[in-house]
């Protein structure tokens, strides 16, 4: 079978094509290329192309809901560094920034406070955590507490710690459920809020096997300072649902 030549081809395709002198190159130069190869000339090109806009397509950014995810399982400083190399770093402090929305609030403060893909800023950092608690982020309420026990980037303030874990509690976090049962058996408060600690705690469901075990270990030590009718009552009530 008879290989067509370039011109062959693109004349098959419709181009029009111009000969050295400036004339256009005649009518029989393409009466041997038939509608079967032209075709076939005309999908290969097309082919070509189709692969390499692939490769410039848009890769979807982050949604709420999965920037939320991620920073509920503490991944989302290695996704937006490690897997995605950095790449949505403009339009997370967009959406932090722009728009306020939590869950970008929240990482993007995190990004300043660790510098991860950015400058370091710890107090531009801290300010982003406050507006996430300020639009009712149970995950920033978290932070927060981690913060006032600690005294990172703010006074510590151990009753300042227990109010923001208890407030992310009450918002039905799992994960700050599991915090502030931790922080009561560790004498942040007395056995006024065991019942609703138990109760919130016993309901809650961890995938996680490190947090399940930690659940199972707390929820052992709340039951040692609690009556067993207390316990029961726990059990069977519907708070923590």
């Amino acid at each position: 079978m008879r290989h067509l030549t370039l011109w062959q081809c693109l004349a098959a395709l419709g181009l029009g094509l111009w000969t050295a002198s400036g004339l256009a190159v005649q009518d029989s130069v393409f009466d041997a290329v038939t509608d079967a190869r032209a075709r076939a000339a005309r999908d290969v090109l097309e082919n070509s192309y189709r692969a390499y806009s692939s490769e410039f397509q848009e890769v979807a950014t982050y949604t709420r809901e999965v920037m939320h995810s991620l920073i509920e399982n503490n991944r989302h400083l290695y996704v937006i560094k490690d897997v995605d190399q950095c790449q949505f770093t403009p339009d997370i402090e967009n959406r932090a920034r722009l728009v306020g929305i939590a869950p970008f609030e929240y990482a993007w403060g995190d990004m300043l406070v660790t510098g991860t893909c950015v400058r370091k800023d710890e107090k531009l950092g801290l300010s982003y955590f406050e507006k996430a608690v300020a639009h009712g982020y149970a995950p920033a309420y978290m932070k927060m507490a981690s913060f006032y026990e600690r005294g990172y980037l703010v006074p510590r303030d151990t009753k300042k710690a227990f109010a923001y874990m208890k407030t992310a509690a009450q918002m039905g976090s799992s994960l700050a459920r599991l915090g502030f049962a931790d922080m009561l058996i560790r004498g942040y408060a007395d056995e006024a809020y065991y019942v609703r600690a138990y109760t919130w705690l016993y309901h809650s469901v961890f995938v996680d096997p490190y947090q399940q075990d930690k659940k199972l270990y707390v929820q052992g030590q709340l039951e040692k300072r609690m009556p067993m009718n207390a316990v029961a009552m726990a059990r069977a009530s519907s708070l923590g649902m």
